[in-house]
């Protein structure tokens, strides 16, 4: 049997991203472990948000796919704040998801193993 494990991934990757998926996927297959994700394993009636803490509950670790999302030539680190940063240059971003799917994690006790 297979220890399952969530994995927060966006659903829809690049094909690099997606050539970097089925290495980890891979990996979790050697080692005994079942990816579990909503939107690729596992669909649901549910609410996306009701249906993770479901599926986290019944898994025995985490892994986050921070996967660039969105991205902007440039931009600001706190706007409009007493330290505002300036970027000069491409602004990668993951999606929220990964942020709050490893908070649900983190919540658990789970381990979470987090690729940038």
């Amino acid at each position: 049997m297979r220890i399952p494990v969530f994995v927060s991934c966006p659903t829809d990757l690049s094909p690099a991203q997606e050539d970097s998926a089925e290495i980890v996927l891979d990996l979790l297959d050697k080692n005994k472990l079942a990816w579990r994700a909503l939107g690729r394993s596992d669909y649901s009636y549910k609410t996306p948000l009701t249906e993770v803490l479901g599926m986290v509950s019944r898994c025995s670790g985490g892994v986050i796919l921070g996967f660039s999302q969105f991205e902007a030539p440039s931009g600001v680190y706190k706007p409009n704040s007493a330290n505002p940063r300036p970027v000069n240059q491409p602004v990668q971003m993951a999606t929220p998801w990964n942020q709050l799917e490893a908070g649900i994690i983190f919540s658990h006790g789970l381990p979470i193993l987090v690729f940038k």
